[in-house]
This record gives C-alpha cells, structure tokens and sequence, in this order.
C-alpha cells in the first residue's frame, strides 16, 4: 500500500510539474509569442502561507523595525497590515475590516489620519521590466478598490533606471458605490509618473488612463485580467478579449513613463474621493479580495510593437471629414469645426454648443449574440478640474429601448470605451453622443474619432473534427472520385487507399490498377484532434463500386447517468434492412434508432448488428454509467448522502449557479466536457455561487470534489 501511494505521489508531482511549465497566458493557449514563466514574480499561492521569500508584506516585522515598500502605509483612513493577508487552500485573501481599536500609526497628513480601517497588501521582491501581467480573481464587493498594479523598483537601484519611473494600474476595481453605481461596471487602467524630480508639480499624477465600461459588474464573479507592457506599446485584457490597444506614440513621448523596471503590488486600498466605507459596509467576506493566482511572462527577444489585431469600424464617417453625412442630430444644430491641428483625427471634429442640448447618433447593422466595443475621443474645453465639470455621454440605444452609457468631462482629448453583447434577435443598435443627460444643462463639449468594433474571442478552442468521405468511380477506367465531407474545421487530411497509395488532398482521385477489395481510410486533423474513419469497397471488372455492408453508430455522449435515456443513431453504410441492439443489460431493441436507459451504474457494451440481402455486420461500444449525486471515487467512510449539490437553471445559456449544502471547506468545482478535458475550475468559497462561462451549447459534467468526495452532475448549455 505504502508503495502504491508512493507511486502515485509521484506521478501528481510529475503532472505538476509538466502542467507548470506549460502555463502560458489565458489569450495565448499555444503560445506564439514565445512566452516564458518570470517565476520569481509568479505566485499560484498552493503554501500554507505566504511565501515571503517572494513577496514583501506590507507593515511585517523587518530588520527590528515595520517594513513598508516605497514607504506606502495606506491610503489614510486605511492603513496596511499584516493580519490582512492570508493565504488558505490555494488562494490568496486580502481583507478590508473596520477595526477600531487596532493600534493605528499616529502619522497625520494634510488633516487626515490612520483610523478604523485595516487593509493589505502585498509587494513581489523581484522585479520586470516588460512582460505579460495576468491575475486570476474575484474584486471585493465592497466600495473600496482591489487593484492589481506594479511600480518602479525605490528600494533598490536597479541599474535599469526603476527609481526614476512610472507606475502600470492594471485594474483598481471598485466592487460597489453607493455614491457612483457605475463605477461598478469600470474597468480602469492608468499610468502615473513618479520620474524624478520629487519636486516637479505633475508628480505622482496620472498621466494617462483607459476608462472602458464592462457589460458586467467587476465584482460578480472571478476574471482573468492581463496587460501586455511592451516598450512601445500596451494591450488590455479581460478574460479571453482585448479592451484596449495603444501604442507610445499615441500616449506621447511626454507621458511614456513605463520604462524601468517594476515590482508587482497587489492590494485592496480606500479611495475616499469614491466614498469612505462605514462599518456596516465593510462587515462580512464582501470585503475579500480573492486571488487564485498572479502570473508574469517575459520574452526572450524585444517586446516591440507588432500591430493590433482589429475588425472593422462599423461607424461610417466616424471623424467627420464627410461633415454630418450619415449622422442624425436631435434638438438643435452642430458645428463641424475644420482644425487639423485641434482635432483628435484628421482635419474635423464636431462641437456641441454651450446651453443647446444636442443628441448625434448613428443607426447600425449589428450581428446578434456579439460582443462590440463603442469608443470615442472628446474634450471639455470648460472643464477646471477643481470646481467646474462639464459632462457629456456616449452610449447605444438597443431596439427595445434601454440604453448603456459611459461619462466624459476631461478638458483635454480623452477616450473612453463600453460594449455590449447584442442580443439573439438584435439586428440594429444606435450609438450616440450627448451633451445633455437627464437633468443636466448642455456644455460645451467637443467629439472625434467614433469607433465601434466587433470584439472576437483571442482563441477558440479547437474541437476535433469527425472524418467522413463519399466516393464514386469517375471514368470507365478504375478511376475514383473521393470527397471529403468531414464534419468541423481540418487542418490537414490523410487518405491511405488501401492498395499502398496514398494522398493529402482534401478531394482526392485515385485509380486502382486491379479489381478487388480495399480499405480506405481517412484521417482528418486539426489542433483539437485527429479523427479517422474507414470504409471498404470493392472495384468490379467492369469498373464500378460495390460498398460493403459496414456497421456503425453514434451516440451523444458515452457516460450518462442511471435513469438518463440515451439516443443511439445507427450510421451504418449499405442497404440495411433491419437492425438489432443488445444493451448489455440483457434488453434488446430492433428499430433504426432507439433510446435506452441503464438502472445501475456499470460499463456496457452495446452492440449492433446490421443485415441486408448480402450478408450482416456488427460493431460495439462502451458506455459508462453513473449514479448521479453519488461521489465517484469515495474516499472517506464518512456519510455522504446529505452532501447535496443544486445546479440551476439547468439547462443554461451558459450562466449558471451552484449552491452546496452541508459541504464543509476545500471545494474545488470542474467543467468538464465529454471527452474528459477541465474546461473550466474555480475554488467554491460560499454556498451560492455564481459561474459565467461561454461553453459551447452541449453536455457537461460539473464535478465537485474534496478531500472526502467527488460527486458529479450533468450540466447542459442550450
């Protein structure tokens, strides 16, 4: 027994390992780019405690004294502390509390002071400089931010110039507000500039940003978020898509400050111009920032701007160097203002008057099911930034009415973004842009650039395709057509003729030199697999084709549960003229294609036998059953039976929630598909979860397993 274990410890290490040197990022499963793990400021948080010869931990005891990395103790009232942090069952939780009565720094600034709120933070000891930072996690639910960020290296220097650099704010979410409840939907990236001199008045200011509203609260559930940090360029990421694409040149020279090298923060923080949170609000596990992993990747070759990946922008006329053709504006006129040197684009842009509400909007064909990003550049030349904020909008008007919007009022040319998913009967959207929202006076606001794209996922995964081929002879001289008719996208395509010929053409011809009978097969190939199928035909002396009697079927899935029909379709070729099933569990069916269920768990073979005028054929397969709400492997003598799991709705668009009762910690769940593979695994840390995945419609299988139990059920995505 000790050696079977042995064994099998073994073996998982082995696994590990493997799977750890072929992590790449979420956006580039095979990698092409040439990716490599930077480990040293990579964490998948598997210890039983932070690893503190990675991480600095914000107010730890260090050198007799409290450590703090670039001397940052918290935005005041907040203050970091070491209790925040922990990391438990392959997760890292950073928690905001109201405590009072900590032992708060006594260090006032500017009238404000440490108290009532403890946070935390953590900072990697070793540095990058360019690379792929991604974070898998759920933001804290909460008005304060989560943030995943990196900063120039101010403890050390470097060598690379990281004292006298900028600071990448990948993300700071803000999980709740009740002062501004669209902050919830923001997705912030910003650089700020801490180039040396300290003295200099823009220090530490923000000296770009990409503001994009999400169609989703960041807060709802876990995400992956990534940036790509080149020399000359940045990418945005969320989950499988691209936000955002922008390069030096179009931020400027002046406001390039990402380039030395930088350490990796992760920290949940109190903005107390979004609102200062109460006790109330910072009560119960809301307040948990969750991290299942942070993940940097380096290339061994420059990181240079490459080009951006676009579709097409479905604005027509979008920098208005066609004036207002194919515009339509409401309530009062537009100028178009003719200044290359003031427009964002080109040689225009339009100017919205001050006091005259005006609505500019575009109507467009759109596809349903789709995700499209809407963007545009505009400027509040009236703006102050202290005490004077003029605001206006860009937003879409869906067919049924409801509209989605995002805010300007910067006095200088700035972007902002949303999208949206179209829905399945959507055939038209209408953008617009607007100085005027309700109960609001029209500014003067100035508008360019106006893009809207279709946003494609990054990668789909690959599913194999399924073989199949037809054939005829052609000639009277032993001549054969073949004709591939496989089903799904092949890469690559194998025939073997059965007579030591063989082809890699999609459609094929061959001729036989002698009459008989041959096996022809063909395999078919893409990166999600390889499938072949074989057919047998017989060249007569008179140079025609006599197919043979060939039995064959399919079924949806080969593991169903106990009680659960499952369909069996013959696709046997020839003339068939009658059919005959046995199940394995001594019942029988005759009809072409019959349904079956199994009452007890176990492995069948099934087998089908196919007659006709010539002769029979027959062919088996196995297929699995399991008794659903039952643990597949169970490992503990422990009663299991009132461990239950409700999955709903189920069926699904893909949206689904989980909801576990009497199921103690250490829940991981997996989606997995019919041949076996994990599509999807998160950690279950309530009993009600929510899961948002964008699962092709099928059967799978959610199994959710512990130390104690596996237990399956089937899901089913419409």
């Amino acid at each position: 027994m000790k050696t079977t274990l042995l064994l099998l410890s073994l073996l998982l290490i082995t696994d590990i390992k493997s799977i750890a040197q072929d992590i790449y990022p979420h956006t580039d499963p095979e990698n092409t780019g040439d990716w490599f793990l930077k480990a040293d400021v990579s964490d998948e948080f598997n210890t039983s405690t932070l690893d503190l010869n990675k991480w600095w931990l914000q107010g730890q005891a260090h050198n007799g004294g409290t450590f703090y990395a670039n001397n940052f103790k918290g935005r005041r009232p907040s203050q970091f502390v070491p209790h925040a942090v922990k990391v438990e069952d392959g997760l890292l939780y950073i928690t905001t509390r109201w405590e009072p009565d900590f032992d708060f720094l006594d260090e006032p600034k500017n009238g404000e002071i440490y108290e009532n709120i403890t946070t935390g933070a953590i900072i990697s000891k070793k540095t990058f400089q360019y690379g792929y930072m991604e974070i898998r996690c759920k933001v804290a639910d909460a008005p304060i931010s989560s943030a995943f960020w990196s900063t120039g290296d101010t403890n050390t220097d470097s060598g690379d110039n990281g004292r006298n650099s900028g600071e990448l704010d990948v993300f700071e979410h803000i999980g709740s507000s009740t002062k501004d409840p669209d902050v919830e939907y923001l997705y912030h990236t910003s650089f700020h500039d801490w180039r040396l001199p300290s003295n200099r008045p823009d220090y530490g200011l923000t000296c770009w940003d990409n503001q994009h509203r999400l169609d989703y609260k960041v807060a709802e559930d876990y995400h992956i978020w990534a940036a790509e940090w080149g020399e000359d360029y940045i990418k945005i990421f969320v989950d499988d898509k691209m936000i955002r694409c922008v390069t030096k040149a179009e931020i400027g020279e002046e406001n390039w400050v990402m380039y030395g090298s930088q350490k990796v923060w992760v920290d949940n923080e109190v903005f107390p111009w979004k609102g200062i949170p109460t006790e109330e609000e910072l009560k119960d596990e809301r307040c948990q920032f969750i991290v299942d992993y942070v993940r940097v990747w380096q290339k061994k070759t420059p990181m240079l701007y490459q080009g951006c990946d676009l579709e097409d922008n479905l604005v027509t006329n979008p920098s208005f160097e066609d004036d207002l053709e194919n515009w339509t504006v409401t309530e009062n006129d537009l100028a178009v203002v003719s200044n290359s040197e003031e427009s964002y684009n080109g040689t225009k842009h339009v100017k919205f008057e001050n006091g005259k509400a005006t609505t500019l909007s575009q109507e467009i064909t759109v596809k349903p099911n789709t995700v499209y990003i809407l963007s545009a550049f505009s400027l509040a030349p009236n703006t102050n930034g202290q005490d004077k904020w003029d605001n206006a909008w860009l937003g879409i008007e869906k067919e049924n009415g409801d509209k989605v919007e995002i805010k300007y009022f910067r006095n200088f040319w700035n972007r902002k973004s949303l999208q949206f998913t179209t829905e399945e009967n959507t055939s038209k959207i209408k953008i617009f842009f607007t100085n005027a929202n309700v109960g609001s006076n029209a500014k003067e606001i100035l508008l360019d650039q106006i893009e809207l794209r279709e946003t494609l996922p990054l990668f789909v995964e690959a599913v194999a395709p399924i073989a199949n081929f037809m054939m005829e002879i052609s000639t009277e001289e032993g001549i054969v057509q073949f004709k591939d008719e496989s089903e799904g996208t092949v890469a690559a395509w194998e025939w073997d003729f059965g007579d030591e010929n063989y082809s890699t053409k999609q459609h094929p011809i061959h001729t036989y030199q002698e009459a008989g009978t041959y096996t022809v097969t063909l395999i078919v190939k893409n990166n999600g697999g390889t499938s072949s199928t074989s057919k047998m035909i017989t060249i007569t002396e008179n140079n025609t084709i006599e197919e043979q009697l060939i039995a064959n079927f399919t079924t949806a899935h080969d593991t169903v549960f106990v009680e659960e029909a499952i369909t069996f379709k013959d696709t046997s070729i020839g003339d068939v003229s009658s059919w005959k099933w046995e199940f394995g569990d001594d019942n029988e069916a005759t009809s072409q294609n019959p349904s079956h269920s199994y009452n007890k768990e176990g492995t069948y073979m099934v087998k089908l036998t196919v007659n006709n005028t010539i002769g029979s054929a027959s062919t088996s397969k196995l297929i699995t059953v399991i008794a659903e709400n039952e643990p597949t492997l169970p490992t503990s003598i422990t009663p299991i039976l009132d461990r239950k799991v409700n999955i709903y709705p189920n069926p699904s668009n893909g949206n689904f929630s989980v909801e576990i009762e009497n199921w103690h910690t250490d829940i991981k769940m997996s989606v997995i598909d019919q041949n076996g593979k994990i599509l999807y695994q998160k950690k279950l840390n309530a009993a009600l979860v929510n899961v948002n995945t964008q699962l092709r419609k099928g059967v799978y299988f959610i199994r959710l397993e512990n130390k104690a139990i596996i237990i399956t059920k089937k899901l089913i995505i419409l």
